[in-house]
């Protein structure tokens, strides 16, 4: 069963293959999920949590470089696809 999510704001082909990627291979994943005892559960997402306040500089400045790049895109700026076109016309 292929379920599709991104009806919004995906944009490239390969933005949807890997969301259906990750939705098959959660769902096929939840049913060991599902039957691990919760204090085992607790702390694996424990441990997650533990990574995520580690790594919060890391994590952060990731999204922000992320969101520049899409920012610059749609403005067709320097890694925006216009920019490209537009420098290699030049």
């Amino acid at each position: 069963m292929s379920l599709h999510v991104c009806n919004y704001k995906c944009t490239h082909l390969d933005t949807f293959i890997q969301l259906d990627a990750a939705v098959a291979a959660a769902s096929a994943a939840f049913p060991a999920w599902r039957d691990t005892p919760v204090q085992q559960r607790q702390r694996v997402m424990f441990k997650l949590q533990h990574l995520i306040r580690e790594r919060t500089d890391d994590l952060a400045e990731s999204i922000t470089r992320e969101q520049v790049r899409e920012m610059e895109g749609r403005k067709g700026g320097r890694n925006g696809r216009v920019g490209r076109k537009e420098t290699e016309s030049a």
